[in-house]
């Protein structure tokens, strides 16, 4: 994973409608802050051809989509706190990961 970036050997899409990526076609071509299963990111078969999508990654472009993450992260381990739970440094990171990941639509299939 050089620079983020996910190499894609073909199949279904790896990431959840709507999560917001870059991708990376065999051509070189790179579309940054696309939407997966719209216009640059919808084919995910290898048909050896230069749009093919060989790599791809969560975007982080689009500052207020970061800044959403951060509130989204923000109110999950604002939920965990509200529901008695004590929380370590480790813990928090890990929900707001986790939390974070799943709003991107990023899978670990």
């Amino acid at each position: 994973m050089k620079n983020n970036w996910i190499e894609w050997n073909g199949g279904e899409m790896p990431v959840k409608e709507g999560a917001i990526i870059d991708v990376k076609y065999r051509d070189g071509e790179i579309k940054y802050a696309v939407v997966a299963g719209e216009r640059y990111a919808i084919d995910w078969n290898i048909d050896d051809v230069d749009a093919d999508i060989v790599a791809y990654r969560p975007s982080f472009k689009l500052q207020p989509h970061r800044d959403h993450l951060i509130e989204i992260a923000d109110a999950e381990v604002l939920r965990h706190l509200q529901a008695g739970q004590q929380l370590d440094a480790e813990e928090v990171v890990r929900i707001t990961v986790d939390a974070v990941i799943q709003a991107m639509g990023v899978t670990n299939d």
